[in-house]
């Protein structure tokens, strides 16, 4: 039998934390999740890790509780109050180096300071950066001073915002001299692969990550901790090996359990032998352990058992001076009683003087007592904890969290509580948080006294959320007293865009048409937010010609009217812009550069509302090569940082990775796209995924790696019938694909539906849906090249009505392919590579000069062609374009006869 430090048979899970400790402090992160059942040991695995660290690491603990689930940031406050020294939890020296680093200067630690005080002090909150990205940085700024360990027990109770920061953490560790280990619960029935999608399930998978599953102990083992309790009974009893297998059978190798089967049968009087004992006991349960450990509690004197359920109804884990409070208990009588339920193995005391803390031994022991508790009892216990906790001056979450577990009352202080934690928990970028205080609120009686105020924080709320869940908190017949959303634009805007993002596009326009006739024509701003919603509709919903064509009449009513300076305003010129863009107009660009503006009225990129509409300016802007579209995009995740809305992450992702992708940064465009995939997969707005998936693909072809590309393209495949209509970037970007691997026959009829999608509604933008491209040259491949001339031609001509450099230039240079050298074939490549010389498009003005100097070799001016060839060379390898490095450096070893009728694997790349 193996003992280390006290741990029977964890020879090979204590290797592993070893091992990632010795990693961690040599620079290279890991996170080790200790996974299991209720007592097989995780708890002493992450106190066997922090005795292996102590030595070299500073060391921060956690434990996660039911009651903290809803409080932003629960578990990571814990982490950072130890390493801020917080009273009882470092010594003096290492409270000074605390203090140390507080004191210097420079703009990491001072943005880190900030966030410490966010995640540390609730009502610290300033609408500063990312509070998850900011306490990443401060986990970057104290592994500076030393390697760090993060240790979390019960990490399935930790709240959502705790476990987004780890998942930041995790997705960067390896680049840190930093090690985390927490445990997590699992059950045989619910193994971790059947966790819900979501964080905990991301750490858990992490390849960053390794997850241990302590096995249950063997007989042996099982053998010593009999003998070790049986030891420590009053009447020392003698057992034997050959009865290990009756008591692993019994408590099924758990090692908590197997204690107080020990326990159990020491206290059994009159003492019978163990032989018998192993042989008469059944199976030794969980639920065993609690009913003795109940039973023990009710045989202690009054005092005891009153503490015992105000722990249980704090959460397992509180101060000592708040549960006494609670249980209404002198100091003298609070310290007796702790004294007495130590000695009974239900609580334990951690700290120290003011900074003392009361837990149960084990979770199954809260558990259980708050379970027994009557409900009413419980109810009433929850209502004065949050009572006391608030006096107290307690974190207005801390005392809140507690309201969650009461019944309504016509308590207005509770109705002000509960509206305070939701506008707290949203201020810290937790609206899975808010939105659960705030639909608690909606149930008071006495929040009708607040409504408008409630309703404008659930709405702002509500569009940071999951679409999903916004669809469910915002529903109509969740709101009580006949609140309906259309009477109320703070729900009815965010309702209408989940709806919209969960493909249910006839219930957003039925919202939002409905808010529009409810609301008052002095209300300018709001029917502005309203009408830029409605109109938002066909770019959703393309395919529906009887909701497309009435709603697209408005649009061109709209297009003259005086355009308003406001935030609703720009909204609505966000939005008409995207429908001047489709239909090539070029006055969509000034339109879409005055809405994303910042002025004296606000910038639209700093406001949630301009989710809907933002990204359709953006996507006039990069069809436009416009450099203002990055800055827009730089400040709108400057303002998703600070509220942590998921979706609102992954769209701007997108459109900064095709804002990069259209500059030829390929590199950056493909980490922005990845990102943008883990955001989406995690709010799953289908929609986004027609716009993300065929980028992504894009950004993979023009690095060479096409299977990837055929993943991505997968990735974004939907079947939903409601969504189909916003295939045509889809069949473009698999036209491309396909075209690639020489399949021109399936990439033209893939092209071609492309081209029907994009012209039933309207299309007449190459900068938008490039499917002419890829038409003329499939055609041409396959010899049919007056087909693929009229296409082109096409191409041109809509591309120099938008005017913007790499739409018109890689036009002009598909013309010029197709067209003989000798009959204006040269002539339109030349000029394709003057149109893309200025503009920020690098990589298709190397695709442009490559197929200039190929022609150039063909009329047999190969000084030219080599210039030509060796500046695309230069900027292809800068661009990363793997495809055009290769066809660029091996153009020595080519015949210099003309292109042939295959189809080619750098065209139109750009």
């Amino acid at each position: 039998m193996a003992i280390a430090g006290g741990l029977r048979a964890r020879d090979a899970e204590r290797g592993v934390l070893a091992s990632s400790l010795a990693r961690a402090r040599s620079g290279s992160g890991r996170f080790v999740i200790v996974a299991g059942p209720d007592g097989i040991g995780k708890s002493r695995l992450l106190a066997e890790a922090r005795a292996l660290a102590m030595p070299d690491f500073q060391v921060a603990l956690a434990r996660a509780g039911p009651l903290q689930r809803d409080v932003p940031f629960a578990v990571a406050r814990q982490l950072f109050a130890a390493l801020a020294g917080r009273p009882g939890t470092m010594d003096r020296q290492d409270r000074q180096e605390r203090q140390d680093w507080h004191e210097q200067p420079g703009d990491v630690r001072d943005q880190a300071a900030r966030a410490l005080d966010a995640a540390v002090a609730p009502e610290a909150a300033d609408g500063g950066p990312c509070v998850s990205h900011s306490l990443f940085r401060l986990v970057c700024e104290l592994c500076g001073d030393r390697p760090l360990a993060l240790l979390i027990d019960d990490l399935h109770e930790a709240d959502l915002a705790s476990l987004k920061f780890l998942t930041h953490l995790v997705q960067r560790i390896e680049q840190l001299p930093c090690c985390v280990v927490v445990a997590v619960r699992t059950e045989p029935a619910h193994p971790p692969a059947l966790l819900a999608d979501g964080p905990l399930k991301t750490i858990m998978f992490h390849p960053a990550g390794q997850v241990l599953y302590p096995p249950p102990l063997g007989p042996e083992a099982i053998e010593s901790i009999m003998q070790e309790e049986f030891a420590r009974s009053a009447t020392p009893r003698q057992t034997a090996a050959a009865w290990a297998h009756a008591y692993r059978e019994a408590c099924g190798g758990n090692p908590l359990l197997a204690k107080d089967l020990a326990r159990a049968l020491a206290a059994q009087q009159p003492a019978p032998d163990t032989a018998a004992g192993a042989r008469r006991t059944g199976a030794h349960s969980s639920r065993t352990l609690t009913d003795r450990m109940l039973a023990a509690v009710r045989r202690l004197p009054a005092p005891c058992g009153s503490l015992a359920e105000s722990v249980a109804v704090l959460g397992g884990s509180c101060p000592s001076a708040v549960a006494a409070h609670l249980a209404g208990l002198a100091p003298g009588a609070a310290r007796s009683a702790v004294r007495d339920l130590e000695d009974a193995g239900v609580l334990e005391r951690r700290g120290q003087g003011e900074g003392e803390h009361l837990g149960f031994v084990h979770p199954l022991l809260h558990t259980a007592l708050y379970d027994a508790l009557p409900a009413d009892q419980r109810s009433a216990g929850h209502r004065r904890a949050a009572q006391l906790l608030h006096a107290e001056g307690r974190p207005v979450e801390e005392a809140a969290v507690h309201l969650l577990r009461t019944p309504p009352g016509a308590d207005a202080e509770a109705a002000r509580l509960l509206l305070r934690a939701g506008q707290a928990a949203q201020a810290r970028g937790s609206p899975e948080a808010a939105l659960v205080y705030l639909r608690r609120c909606l149930e008071e009686p006495a929040a009708q006294q607040q409504m408008p105020v409630l309703l404008c924080a659930l709405g702002r709320a509500a569009r940071l959320a999951d679409p999903a869940v916004t669809v469910e908190t915002l529903a109509p017949e969740r709101q009580p007293g006949g609140v309906q959303p259309h009477r109320h634009a703070q729900i009815a805007l965010p309702l209408g865009r989940a709806l919209l993002l969960s493909a249910r596009s006839e219930e957003a326009l039925r919202v939002w048409t409905g808010a529009l006739g409810e609301t008052p024509d002095d209300e300018t701003e709001l029917l502005h937010h309203l009408r830029a919603c409605v109109f938002s509709i066909p770019f959703y919903e393309p395919g529906r010609p009887e909701m497309r064509h009435d709603i697209l009449r408005q649009v061109a009513h709209a297009r003259h009217q005086r355009r308003h300076p406001t935030l609703g305003g720009k909204a609505l010129d966000c939005v008409i812009a995207g429908h001047e863009a489709v239909l090539g107009d070029p006055r969509a660009v000034l339109r879409a550069l005055q809405a994303t503006h910042g002025s004296v009225s606000g910038d639209l990129a700093q406001e949630t509302g301009g989710d809907v509409a933002l990204p359709l300016a953006w996507l006039v802007l990069i069809s436009a090569d416009r450099e203002e579209a990055l800055d827009s995009i730089a400040r709108a995740l400057d303002r998703i940082r600070r509220t942590g809305s998921l979706h609102s992450l992954a769209q701007a992702l997108t459109y900064r990775a095709m804002a990069r992708l259209a500059r030829g940064e390929l590199a950056e465009a493909e980490a922005d796209a990845q990102q943008a995939v883990h955001a989406a997969e995690a709010s799953s707005p289908t929609p986004l995924r027609f716009v993300l998936g065929p980028l992504w693909a894009d950004i993979l072809m023009a690095q060479g790696r096409l299977p990837a590309a055929e993943r991505a393209l997968a990735w974004a495949h939907c079947t939903n019938p409601a969504t189909l209509a916003l295939k045509s970037s889809l069949p473009c970007s698999r036209s491309r694909l396909l075209r690639l691997h020489g399949q021109c026959e399936q990439a033209l009829q893939e092209a071609l539906a492309a081209g029907s999608a994009f012209e039933a509604a309207g299309g007449a933008n190459p900068a938008l849906v490039p499917w002419r491209t890829e038409a003329a040259l499939c055609l041409h491949a396959l010899g049919r090249d007056e087909e693929a001339l009229s296409m082109a031609y096409e191409n041109l001509r809509q591309a120099r009505n938008w005017s913007a450099p790499r739409a018109w230039g890689t036009a002009l240079g598909v013309l010029g392919l197709l067209q003989d050298p000798a009959a204006g074939g040269l002539d339109r490549l030349a000029e394709a590579v003057n149109r893309l010389r200025s503009s920020p498009a690098r990589l298709a003005y190397a695709t442009a000069l490559a197929d200039y100097g190929a022609a150039l070799r063909t009329a047999g001016r190969g000084q030219e062609a080599a210039r030509a060839e060796q500046e695309a060379l230069g900027i292809a390898t800068r661009c990363a374009a793997t495809p055009l490095v290769e066809r660029l450096a091996a153009q020595p070893l080519r015949n210099a006869s003309g292109p042939g009728r295959a189809c080619s694997k750098t065209c139109g790349l750009g």
